[in-house]
């Protein structure tokens, strides 16, 4: 039950990681158009426009990078795997944007169960060079599902290298401490997360866990409550608040005297 909850969570935190400002000179206003719409959370209307761009230019890289955000958006996965499949193809001289498609691709395998080609694509991009925060994370996430925390550390290691203050990668992190019984280390990472963006409701449900597993049911309830704040409709984290209060209450009961 916990692996699914982490699970749910881990892939929540995805929806944040892939948001990238391309060059768009030169690519037409349909193109302009599809990337406002990606831009604005309009993903079926970016698609729409995408697809139209890419019969004026089928050439078109940054046409395909937003079309395969787009596809993922709305879970069209296959769509959007082969999508970013073209892109690579097509790329020649786009070397910053390689590692983004890389980690997208990475992502889908994942949310796929598919952990060794996760780690395959990731090991084949950094064999040419390629880098990036995104790639690094899901390199830990796709090791941390395969229950390989060693690899699952050094690549988290490696992204706080390049971005030390990324929220997403500590709140990976606590759920790597989580899985190696590090409550401690766990709680600290849940709220470094915290510290560095405090209105994601996961970042609070991962602390909550953590004081729960390390006994600490006030303080549970507490980050249940703030993550309620931002979720309020969520149920797991209803029942989650629940049954911490159960045990708060069991913990404060008073013994009978023999």
């Amino acid at each position: 039950m916990k692996r699914c909850q982490f699970t749910v969570i881990i892939l929540l935190s995805l929806k944040i990681i892939f948001s990238f400002e391309l060059m768009a000179e030169g690519n037409g206003i349909a193109f302009q158009k599809g990337v406002n719409a990606y831009m604005a959370g309009n993903f079926s209307g970016a698609i729409k426009d995408l697809l139209q761009s890419l019969t004026e230019n089928p050439e078109n890289f940054d046409a395909y990078y937003y079309l395969g955000m787009s596809y993922s958006a709305v879970q069209k996965t296959d769509d959007a795997y082969f999508t970013f499949k073209r892109s690579l193809d097509l790329n020649n001289k786009k070397d910053n944007l390689v590692p983004e498609v890389y980690a997208s691709m990475m992502r889908i395998q994942t949310d796929k169960f598919n952990y060794s080609a996760t780690e395959k694509l990731g090991l084949y991009a950094l064999k040419n060079g390629y880098k990036s925060v995104n790639l690094f994370f899901e390199l830990a996430r796709a090791y941390l599902f395969k229950k390989e925390y060693v690899k699952s550390q050094k690549a988290i290691d490696l992204a706080l290298e390049m971005d030390p203050i990324n929220p997403y990668t500590y709140n990976l992190q606590c759920l790597l401490y989580m899985s190696r019984g590090m409550v401690n280390s766990a709680i600290t990472a849940a709220q470094t997360a915290i510290a560095f963006k405090n209105d994601i409701h996961f970042f609070y449900a991962n602390l909550a866990a953590a004081y729960e597993r390390a006994g600490n049911y006030q303080k549970a309830v507490s980050s249940y409550q703030d993550a309620l704040k931002y979720a309020p409709n969520d149920q797991m984290y209803i029942q989650s608040l629940k049954r911490n209060q159960w045990l708060l209450s069991q913990q404060n009961a008073p013994t009978n005297a023999k």
